[in-house]
């Protein structure tokens, strides 16, 4: 089809996204909590759980203080990803298009996500709602058994 791209996912298994800190159980990933306050719906600002454990590199390259907690940057993890992952591996991925890492033709876009094994709270009206054909109740349960991808984005603010 002309002028479209091809968009790739990419689930980034060195994280684990929880709805609280209680839910954290450790697991040898890099464990980022949910904080939904003040944030407009269908976002969330990620944190860095208190029990987690980062080092080096990625920790001072991806993460930010801000206040009492270590919050995840999109914008800082993009880069990361830009330069210490995809020109490495595919130089031809060279620059951040949104919230993916894109081919210098514009044919490719990486989207790379961080995972829940759960259905987060945010989300469970999808599943309750009323439908008359797709998705049907099986594919429902499948998808719900899959938990939910988040896909890192910076959010700009509109001044109020």
């Amino acid at each position: 089809m002309k002028s479209s791209d091809v968009d790739l996912m990419y689930i980034d298994t060195r994280f684990q996204v929880y709805e609280s800190e209680t839910e954290a159980v450790e697991n040898g990933k890099v464990m980022v909590i949910m904080d939904t306050e003040n944030i407009p719906p269908c976002f969330t600002q990620l944190y860095l759980s208190k029990d987690s454990k980062v080092t080096g590199r990625f920790a001072t390259e991806v993460f930010q203080e801000k206040g009492s907690k270590i919050i995840f940057s999109s914008e800082l993890y993009k880069l990361f990803l830009l330069n210490y992952v995809a020109k490495p591996v595919a130089p031809f991925f060279s620059k951040i298009h949104d919230s993916c890492i894109s081919d210098y033709n514009d044919l490719f876009d990486l989207a790379f996500c961080l995972k829940s094994g759960n259905w987060i709270s945010q989300a469970q009206q999808w599943i309750h709602r009323s439908r008359t054909s797709w998705p049907s109740p099986g594919n429902i349960s499948k998808i719900v058994e899959c938990g939910v991808l988040f896909r890192p984005n910076w959010l700009q603010r509109v001044r109020q």
